[in-house]
């Protein structure tokens, strides 16, 4: 999905609650924002925790098939 710039202008009350969710969460403002307005609009995205949560189920899966590796350096099958 292509991305586009938005620009707003929102109370500062919302934008320090915005920072310091930033900081507990750990994410950009744009993910805040992103996911924010799409569960809004009920759209659903792939958001940042989702993201994380597949790439380290892609990092398991790779480091179960380097110990097959380094058991037998030859194995009869192709790793994908």
């Amino acid at each position: 999905m292509k991305k586009r710039t938005l620009s707003v202008r929102i109370p500062g009350e919302l934008f320090d609650r915005l920072e310091a969710m930033k900081s507990e969460a750990g994410l950009d403002l744009t993910a805040i924002v992103t996911e924010a307005l799409a569960a809004y609009a009920g759209i659903e995205i792939e958001t940042v925790p989702d993201r994380l949560s597949k790439l380290e189920s892609e990092l398991a899966a790779l480091r179960g098939k380097l110990r097959i590796l380094a058991v037998d350096p030859a194995p009869n099958y192709m790793i994908r």
